[in-house]
C-alpha cells in the first residue's frame, strides 16, 4: 500500500485508535477471512468425498519356533538335513553313475555291437541286371586285462561314493549338533537376561518406595532405572541372537524344532570320559583315526584314481572288433545264386591320439589323492589331540567359573542385606548384582563351550548316530 495515496489509512502508533479506525480495520480483514472460510469448507468437502484407503493385505506371520513339531532323534534330524543338502544330491548322482559303470564292465562287449545291411545292383551288356546283398555284424571285444581293469575301476568308484556319503553324513551331524547347541545357548542367554531384568525391576520398585518415603535420594532412583533399561536391552539382544540361531537351524534342517537332548541322542556320552580315557585316546591316536570316515574316504578316492590309471592304460587303444558277414550274389541268370560267409578280426596297432596326455592327467590325480591321504591322516591325528586337550581345559575352566559364581553369589547376598540395613550404597549393590550376572553368564558360556569341545572330540573320533 502506498502511504502517499492513502494517507487516511495510516495510523499513528502514538495516537489511540478511534471508532473510525476500528471500522476501517474490520472492512480490510473481512474479505480475507471470508476467503479463508470458503477454502476450508471446500477442502473439508473434498476430503470427505475421498474414499478411505484400505489396509493392504499382509502375509500370515510365520509359525513360532516353539509351535513347530518336535524331533527327538539326532539321526532323524541328520536325515532331514541330508534331504535338503545339494551335496547329497550330487553324491546320489555319482552313485548312479558308478552303478552304471559297473553294469557296463560286467557286459559281454565294451561297446555296442552294430549291424550293416547293404545291396548293390548293376548291368552287363546283353545280360539281365545283377544284384548283391550283404549283411555284416560287428562287435567290439575286450582286450586282454581290459575287462578286469574296468571292473576294478567301477568297484572302486562305488566304494569312493559310499565313503564320501559317510563323510558327508558325519559333517551334517556336526553341523546339526552345532545348530542345536546354538539354540540351547540362545535360550539360556534369554532366560538369564530376563531373570536379571526382573531382579532389577524389583529393585527399582523397592528404590522408588524408599525414595517416596524419603530414605533415598532421587539420584538413586535414576541410577537403578538406568541399570534396568540396560538389562532390558540385553534381553532384546539375547532374543535377537536366539532368532538368528533358530533361522540357521531351520535353513539346515527344516521347519522343526529339536528336543533339548537331541544333540546327544544315539551317541556315547562324552561327559563320562575320565582322565584315564582321555590319556588313552592320546596314546592311541593313530589307531583311533584309522577308522575315521574322512580317512577312509580319502583312501577310497586314492584307490579310485589308481584303478582309473590302470583302466586308461589298458584302454589306450581302440577295442578289438570281431566281424561276421554274409554275402549273396545273383547273376544274370536268375537261377544261379552264389552265397558266401566272412569272418574278420580288427586289431588296432597304435594308441589313440591324446591318450598319453589323458593318462598323464590321471596319474597326476592319483598322486594328488595319495598325498591327500597322508595329509588327512595328519590332520585327523592333530584334531584328535587338540580335542582331547580342549576337553581337559574346558572342564578346568568350568570348575573355576562355578567356584567364582559361588563367591559372587555369597558376596551379593551379603551386600543385599547390608543395603537393606543402610550400610552400603545403592551403587555398591548394583555393582554386586552386575558381578553376579557376569559370573553366571560365564558359567553358562563355559558349560556350552565344554559341550562343544566334547562334540568336537566325538567328531574327531568319527562317531555318528
Amino acid at each position: 500500500m502506498d502511504p502517499a495515496r492513502f494517507p487516511e489509512d495510516q495510523e499513528d502508533p502514538s495516537v489511540p485508535p478511534t471508532p473510525a479506525h476500528r471500522q476501517r480495520a474490520r472492512r480490510r480483514v473481512a474479505p480475507h477471512l471470508a476467503c479463508s472460510l470458503i477454502a476450508c469448507t471446500a477442502f473439508t468437502a473434498a476430503l470427505a468425498a475421498t474414499p478411505a484407503l484400505r489396509p493392504s493385505p499382509s502375509l500370515p506371520p510365520p509359525a513360532h519356533h516353539d509351535e513347530l513339531p518336535q524331533v527327538d532323534d539326532l539321526a532323524t534330524l541328520v536325515d532331514m538335513a541330508w534331504a535338503r543338502s545339494p551335496q547329497a544330491r550330487q553324491l546320489e548322482g555319482q552313485g548312479l553313475e558308478a552303478r552304471t559303470q559297473a553294469d557296463s564292465a560286467r557286459g559281454w562287449f565294451p561297446g555296442a555291437p552294430s549291424v550293416t545291411v547293404g545291396q548293390r545292383t548293376g548291368e552287363r551288356p546283353g545280360q539281365r541286371a545283377l544284384r548283391e546283398q550283404e549283411v555284416a555284424l560287428a562287435a567290439p571285444l575286450w582286450s586282454p586285462r581290459q575287462r578286469a581293469a574296468s571292473q576294478q575301476a567301477a568297484d572302486s568308484s562305488q566304494a569312493a561314493v559310499d565313503a564320501a556319503t559317510r563323510t558327508l553324513r558325519l559333517e551334517l551331524t556336526r553341523q546339526v549338533r552345532e545348530r542345536i547347541d546354538a539354540l540351547s545357548l540362545g535360550g539360556l542367554m534369554v532366560r538369564q537376561a530376563q531373570s536379571h531384568a526382573e531382579a532389577l525391576a524389583r529393585l527399582e520398585a523397592e528404590v522408588r518406595q524408599r525414595v517416596a518415603a524419603g530414605d533415598l535420594a532421587r539420584v538413586d532412583a535414576l541410577l537403578v532405572r538406568q541399570e534396568a533399561l540396560a538389562a532390558l536391552s540385553e534381553v532384546r539382544r539375547a532374543r535377537l541372537a536366539l532368532l538368528e540361531a533358530e533361522h540357521a537351524f531351520h535353513v539346515l534342517v527344516g521347519e522343526v524344532r529339536p528336543a533339548p537332548q537331541a544333540a546327544r541322542m544315539g551317541l556315547p556320552d562324552p561327559s563320562r570320559l575320565s582322565d584315564a580315557d582321555l590319556q588313552r585316546l592320546l596314546e592311541t591316536a593313530h589307531e583311533v583315526v584309522a577308522a575315521h570316515p574322512r580317512l577312509r574316504a580319502a583312501e577310497a578316492a586314492r584307490q579310485q584314481q589308481a584303478h582309473r590309471v590302470s583302466w586308461l592304460a589298458q584302454s589306450s587303444r581302440s577295442p578289438w572288433e570281431l566281424g561276421l558277414a554274409h554275402r549273396r550274389e545273383q547273376d544274370g541268370d536268375a537261377r544261379r545264386t552264389n552265397a558266401s560267409w566272412g569272418l574278420s578280426l580288427k586289431v588296432p596297432l597304435a594308441d589313440e591320439p591324446l591318450q598319453r596326455q589323458t593318462l598323464a592327467v590321471a596319474q597326476t590325480a592319483a598322486d594328488v589323492a595319495a598325498a591327500e591321504v597322508r595329509r588327512t591322516h595328519d590332520v585327523l591325528v592333530s584334531d584328535l589331540l587338540e580335542a582331547v586337550q580342549a576337553v581337559r581345559h574346558q572342564r578346568a575352566l568350568l570348575a573355576d567359573a562355578r567356584e567364582s559364581t559361588e563367591a559372587a553369589q555369597a558376596r551379593a547376598d551379603l551386600i543385599r542385606r547390608a543395603h537393606a540395613l543402610g550400610e552400603v550404597s545403592l551403587a555398591e549393590r548394583l555393582r554386586a548384582e552386575q558381578a553376579l550376572q557376569a559370573a553366571t553368564l560365564r558359567v553358562t558360556q563355559q558349560d556350552m563351550l565344554l559341550a562343544q569341545a566334547q562334540a568336537r572330540l566325538q567328531f574327531a573320533q568319527g562317531a555318528q548316530p
